[in-house]
């Protein structure tokens, strides 16, 4: 949990060319800050490590960080969907900006600290995908984590907690499948029955 006092902000990652790879086009804030924590927090296999984001917790159905998605405009044409030669057979999503916004409720100072170890968002980064020019942390006018006024759903959102949002949200427009409420994304212990707000 963040020590220092947590506010809104809004995170803004400039790519230097305009795609980046996902297998499903989500891409989460708490999941940059993961594994730049553990590059700014190095050990040896056997040290046991206490993870510490500086962000807030949001404690429900398992916890999880008020961290979003990233927004983007997709590019509506071809290259949106192509496949990569990539291990993992990712997808290679294509902004028109070239500009990735996150919003989440944390300790500023220590999130650009973070963040300046953090050069690629998405796979295949040996390709040279989803390289980072640079990163704006700045104040975001309210906690836009887990909802935003124009974008909807800002991150998975557990059915057992979405009652809480039925009037906030009209939970239809989302698929409702297993997924990770926190990093790291691929540990199944993480998942939960989720509406998910994929692009």
């Amino acid at each position: 949990m963040a020590k220092l006092p947590t506010k809104p902000l809004k995170v803004t990652a400039h790519l230097s060319d305009y795609g980046f790879c996902s297998d499903d086009g989500i891409i989460m804030f708490d999941s940059i800050l993961y594994s730049a924590w553990f590059k700014a927090n190095p050990a040896m296999d056997d040290q046991i490590r206490k993870i510490g984001l500086p962000l807030k917790q949001i404690q429900d159905q398992g916890f999880r960080w008020a961290a979003s998605k990233g927004i983007y405009n997709i590019l509506k044409t071809a290259p949106t969907y192509k496949k990569i030669t990539d291990l993992m057979g990712s997808t290679l999503w294509v902004t028109t900006n070239k500009t990735i916004e996150f919003y989440c409720v944390g300790a500023k100072d220590k999130i650009e600290r973070l963040l300046n170890e953090e050069l690629f968002i998405g796979k295949a980064n040996t390709l040279n995908q989803g390289v980072v020019k640079s990163w704006l942390v700045e104040k975001a006018e309210d906690d836009y984590s887990l909802i935003h006024p124009k974008f909807g759903l800002m991150r998975p959102l557990p059915v057992l907690e979405a009652i809480d949002y039925k009037d906030k949200l009209d939970l239809s427009r989302y698929q409702k499948r297993m997924y990770d409420i926190r990093p790291p994304y691929w540990k199944t212990e993480n998942q939960r029955m989720c509406y998910v707000p994929v692009p």
